[in-house]
């Protein structure tokens, strides 16, 4: 009898999904322009509306994925973590059996797989993560063999393969380990392809611009081409004032470009949260950006996003540029409670937080400090004038002492005099290489930059290396990163 009610269930499983289908109705394209927009708001009654109206349409699950994945990387619930990951489990419960002729069917799994994998990294989920990136890896690569011509495969695998090739060819055997293999040249022209290939289907204008988005986030992070990414953000993001995923986008890339006047202006401007989803990250990254431009209200933003975000990170960061914001303001007693507040707020996950626990107990120069904010937006010229009056010996410690140069070094370095720059780097590495602090390891990792920059690549190879070789610092992690990336890039013009 239990064989007779097991077999009766998997013939029902199996009878259920016949019927099973991709389709983008006009609603369901409506649900995910909303996703797209950080309209959630909007957007989770028309995925409902459409699950039960047609239950058997699988790409529901896809947009319902983007959505469930956008709340938990904007709000950090851990207890909604686990609620979604156990809906996410039912979901692939029910993905046995589905229509293996449809080119959709393994591009579904691979798209969901790899959402799944970036919020499980967020929420420090790390093998399921690596499950989830294989998963997608292999489900694509699966469906690049089976449908050639399906274009939507090009746009997540290229970026998949980018990612992979940043990895150089020391490490490739835990890549090769889990059965994955790409490179940036191949990654790139992937997505290119993707973004060239004008299809003539409705849904087709959302991908392609998230697929122009992702090329922006390689051009800055993998490339290493501030001009050229913030001129691809800001033909993407015109819309900001109507689109709060473009306006987060279009302002954080903005301060990363060194253009923080417009950052603020876009976030002065952004949509209502109101209307779209609470995003009480904006209030930070506001806040941050006044701070850069030395604004007075510059605590009001970082103090709301400590005050209503329910998350885990930038919390201690947003303390400690509070610290910072009270030291330069002359106010000691309030400089002294935010300070406090450091160690007691939010996790330290992320380098920012992990660089505010350490910092908050080093000592501070009010000269350094406003040059490192100014030069941190942008405003190079601002930054170098602090600097104007002071010399290496006006400082007593040997830390004080090598941040003058490194700041001093940066100023230069984003001017375009690399002939200034290159030596007080060196000098920097000298006399800081001892020390504890990440001076050291980032001027090795600029000189990587500055000798690429020059096709000189021997060079470029060796203070690459040397950056990764700096280990007691707080960006440890995020700078070995970079330079690993700098040597893919070397290794792939070499071939």
């Amino acid at each position: 009898m239990k064989k007779f009610f097991s077999l009766a269930f998997l013939f029902v499983l199996g009878a259920g999904n016949v019927f099973a289908h991709y389709t983008f109705t006009p609603n369901l394209i409506k649900a995910q322009q909303a996703v797209f927009e950080f309209r959630l708001y909007d957007a989770y009654p028309l995925i409902e509306a459409e699950r039960k109206a047609d239950p058997d349409n699988r790409l529901i699950d896809l947009v319902e994925t983007y959505a469930d994945c956008a709340k938990l990387s904007i709000d950090e619930s851990r207890t909604e973590y686990k609620n979604l990951l156990l809906k996410r489990e039912k979901q692939e419960d029910n993905e046995a059996g589905l229509d293996s002729k449809s080119p959709y069917q393994l591009f579904v799994q691979g798209e969901i797989a790899l959402q799944w994998a970036l919020v499980k990294l967020k929420y420090q989920d790390y093998v399921s993560a690596v499950l989830d990136v294989r998963l997608a890896y292999n489900s694509l690569d699966d469906n690049m063999a089976l449908f050639p011509k399906f274009s939507y495969n090009y746009k997540t695998m290229g970026a998949l393969k980018t990612i992979i090739g940043t990895v150089p060819d020391q490490y490739h055997w835990v890549i090769k380990m889990v059965g994955l293999d790409g490179s940036i040249e191949e990654g790139t022209g992937l997505l290119q392809k993707f973004i060239n290939a004008g299809l003539n289907e409705p849904v087709y204008p959302m991908f392609r611009t998230n697929a122009k988005m992702q090329y922006a986030y390689i051009t800055y992070f993998i490339l290493k081409n501030k001009s050229e990414c913030w001129k691809q953000v800001d033909e993407l993001t015109k819309d900001y004032r109507t689109n709060l995923f473009h306006a987060w986008n279009r302002a954080a890339f903005a301060m990363k470009c060194g253009h923080t006047d417009e950052a603020i202006e876009t976030l002065q401007q952004a949509p209502d949260q109101k209307k779209f989803y609470r995003f009480d990250y904006l209030h930070y990254l506001l806040g941050l950006a006044k701070l850069h431009r030395l604004d007075a209200d510059a605590d009001v933003y970082l103090k709301k996003y400590i005050a209503e975000f329910k998350g885990e990170n930038y919390l201690k960061d947003a303390c400690f540029k509070l610290y910072w914001f009270y030291l330069i303001q002359g106010n000691a007693s309030q400089a002294a409670a935010f300070k406090k507040m450091i160690a007691a707020t939010g996790k330290a996950y992320l380098d920012e937080d992990k660089h505010a626990l350490k910092a908050a107990e080093e000592e501070q120069d009010i000269t350094l400090l406003r040059c490192r904010l100014l030069f941190d937006g942008g405003y190079y010229d601002r930054a170098l004038q602090e600097l104007k009056t002071k010399r290496s010996k006006d400082f007593s410690s040997p830390k004080l002492k090598t941040e003058f140069e490194y700041r001093f070094a940066r100023i230069m370095h984003e001017k375009g005099d690399f002939q200034k720059a290159i030596p007080v780097y060196l000098n920097c590495i000298l006399i800081g290489e001892k020390l504890p602090y990440y001076y050291a390891a980032n001027s090795c990792l600029q000189l990587g930059y500055i000798y690429e920059q020059q096709n000189d690549y021997p060079k470029a190879v060796y203070y690459y290396k040397k950056c990764m070789s700096y280990t007691n610092h707080e960006y440890k992690n995020s700078l070995a990163q970079k330079a690993k990336t700098g040597l893919k890039r070397i290794e792939e013009l070499k071939k």
